[in-house]
């Protein structure tokens, strides 16, 4: 059986539920994204800093598991 803390589906649905809300926080978090990964790293076209995203966010949701 896996252990949940009880309020990961709280935050977790916080945080999406603002960024669907307010999308000019998504095209600030993908801005600042946007400036900080190199061009070099476009791998994947122009869907790498989609990848990138989703990507830091499992990453998140990971590290977050793993440390409780």
């Amino acid at each position: 059986m896996s252990k949940t803390g009880s309020y990961d589906g709280l935050i977790l649905g916080g945080v999406l539920g603002l960024i669907i809300s307010y999308p000019s926080i998504g095209n600030w978090i993908l801005d600042l994204l946007d400036s900080v990964i190199p061009s070099t790293w476009d791998w994947f076209g122009s869907y790498s800093l989609t990848v990138f995203v989703v990507a830091i966010g499992c990453i998140i949701g990971f590290i977050v598991d793993k440390t409780r």
